[in-house]
């Protein structure tokens, strides 16, 4: 620790978070199959809805709920990818400071 009683980054970086997978949390299958279930979801609807009468024409809140299950798979995809990222690039450099 630091003179203000704060972790400096080194035991930040290398303290595992709790909600990853292997370390005792679990959500992020959660995060996984939420976000697919939406993606089929907002996919059966608009298909659904293609070929409801008047064939060809998809009504607006089915459109808008796939909007809204596209943005949020990939909200959901995204922030994982985001944060592994961040991760990776803290360890990287890290190792080349200890180098």
């Amino acid at each position: 620790m630091d003179m203000n009683g704060q972790k400096d980054i080194e035991s930040r970086v290398s303290t595992p978070r709790p909600y990853r997978e292997g370390h005792g949390g679990g959500s992020d299958g959660w995060r996984i199959f939420s976000a697919m279930f939406m993606l089929l979801a907002g996919t059966g609807l608009s298909i659904a809805g293609f070929i409801q009468p008047p064939v060809g024409e998809i009504s607006d809140s089915v459109l808008m709920f796939t909007a809204q299950a596209l943005v949020y798979a990939g909200s959901a995809f995204g922030i994982d990818i985001m944060i592994d990222n961040r991760i990776q690039k803290a360890q990287h450099k890290e190792q080349s400071d200890n180098l």
